[in-house]
């Protein structure tokens, strides 16, 4: 297995949830078959969804189909949303660990899930289910209106912060980076005690930026 590191993944802390997104889509595909899947059909509802939502625009009658692919729709995102918060809650201990290292001690870093439908890494499947199917419920008229499902785990974000403050915002070129190889540092990490076997760790202009103190 590989982990790799480069410029390209500044984007990570730099732009939008997408990209985090795909990180730890990523990441989780890696360890567990099961969440590749899950993922593969949480996103094929999705579609059907948003296309049956345009089609509703015209054809009202269609609305009454729309708790169908709900009800699949939560069953499948809990799975995304176990895993998820499942894996940061181990990721984000390796992650501080790293960064500590790399600022000597100077700086705190801190990874939360942002989930949209108030899910919490105590929560069981089943209550995920009720929880997303409650939210897909409470969007369903917003919804017809965009066109669009608005909540779901397709919607979520990683907040990384660093001493408290959001990397994105406040956090300097070589904080960003730091914070970023952390992450994949991290997941090397976890890929080396799942698999028995550590992975290879390919860097990239991994230094640029960073003071003397952290190379």
């Amino acid at each position: 297995s590989c982990v790799v590191f480069s410029p390209e993944n500044m984007t990570l802390v730099k732009r939008g949830p997408s990209l985090r997104r795909k990180f730890l889509d990523g990441a989780i595909s890696q360890q567990r078959i099961r969440y590749a899947a899950a993922l593969a059909k949480y996103n094929q509802i999705i579609n059907q969804r948003n296309a049956l939502l345009k089609d509703i625009y015209k054809h009202q009658e269609l609305k009454d189909t729309l708790p169908i692919w709900d009800d699949s729709l939560a069953i499948t995102g809990a799975i995304i949303l176990k895993e998820r918060m499942e894996y940061i809650k181990e990721l984000k201990e390796y992650a501080k660990k790293y960064h500590d290292d790399i600022s000597n001690g100077s700086e705190e870093l801190s990874i939360e899930y942002i989930s949209n439908c108030s899910a919490d890494e105590n929560d069981t499947l089943e209550e995920l289910t009720e929880k997303l199917r409650a939210s897909y419920e409470k969007s369903r008229n917003e919804d017809y209106h965009t066109g669009y499902t608005n909540i779901g785990p397709h919607r979520d974000d990683m907040d990384i912060r660093i001493n408290g403050i959001s990397a994105k915002t406040f956090g300097s070129q070589g904080q960003q980076r730091s914070a970023v190889l952390s992450l994949k540092l991290a997941q090397a990490q976890m890929l080396s005690i799942k698999n028995g076997e550590k992975p290879v760790i390919l860097l990239d202009d991994v230094l640029s930026e960073l003071d003397t103190k952290r190379q």
